[in-house]
């Protein structure tokens, strides 16, 4: 009996700190980024496919009409050839609008649309650090992230 109420302090102590360290680690998981990892491949594999000059694989990673990108097949392709400045590999330096895992289950919780309707990335390359790319990306009705808007700006 004696060896038991010896335990209870330390049993106690170590749950304090079990939870301690979960409620940390919770708390650092709910204020960070959400990356939105479906949006980043299509913009991948849209920068992808717009270098090695598959303008109709490109297409197809958009909203099409519904996109700033040209009203046609055509005026897309003009619209790239004028945008993309460069054919060096392009990393994501920074999305838009900032949302939380935190922001995201709030959401979720109080029935309201997860996603937000537009986010925007900024690109850039380290091999031509004049070449600042901005792409804008909403949803098409089947919930996929696509291309609405595509061009390079300036720094």
């Amino acid at each position: 009996m004696n060896l038991i109420n010896k335990k209870k302090p330390i049993i106690y102590l170590s749950l304090a700190t079990l939870l301690t360290i979960i409620s940390i680690m919770c708390f650092y998981w709910l204020k960070t980024e959400y990356k939105y990892q479906e949006a980043q491949n299509v913009t991948e594999a849209f920068l992808s496919t717009i270098q090695q000059n598959n303008y109709e694989q490109a297409w197809h990673l958009t909203l099409g009409k519904k996109s700033l990108l040209g009203n046609d097949f055509i005026s897309f392709q003009r619209n790239m050839n004028r945008q993309l400045c460069t054919n060096k590999k392009l990393t994501i330096t920074s999305s838009h609008p900032y949302q939380s895992n935190g922001n995201r289950l709030r959401r979720l919780l109080t029935n309201k649309t997860i996603d937000m309707p537009s986010i925007g990335f900024r690109l850039r390359s380290t091999e031509t650090p004049s070449c600042l790319i901005s792409i804008e990306m909403r949803q098409n009705a089947k919930g996929e992230w696509r291309i609405y808007n595509f061009q390079s700006t300036a720094g």
